[in-house]
């Protein structure tokens, strides 16, 4: 058990930093948080329009995940479920404005997860 633990923590550790060093080099967003078990998490970020965008998001493996984006009439964007950890959403926004990224944890314990939006 503790060994599993030093793992998914060095594994987290080598994603943040992963993220961050993408972030700075493509002018990007990161996010780290906890979703728990049969949750919901919602953050709204402004995307410019003709500008393609993404969003990416990487969880701790323990739980499948969907990530989905909503635009800000209510109307769903697009959808991955993280399956394995990794899912993304890209699109070409039509206009500037804000969105609805929803992170939903579809398992019976919390996930540990990063988003990251470009």
């Amino acid at each position: 058990m503790k060994v599993m633990k030093t793992v998914k923590l060095v594994s987290t550790m080598f994603l943040m930093c992963a993220a961050f060093a993408f972030a700075q080099s493509a002018h990007a967003a990161v996010h780290t948080d906890v979703v728990l078990a049969g949750g919901t998490d919602s953050y709204r970020s402004s995307f410019q329009g003709g500008q393609p965008a993404q969003i990416s998001v990487r969880g701790d493996g323990d739980t499948f995940l969907v990530l989905s984006v909503y635009d800000q009439n209510g109307h769903l964007i697009g959808s991955d479920t993280c399956r394995y950890n990794d899912c993304s959403v890209s699109w070409t926004p039509l206009w500037t404005g804000p969105f609805t990224i929803a992170i939903q944890n579809l398992g019976s314990v919390y996930n540990d997860y990063t988003v990251v939006t470009v």
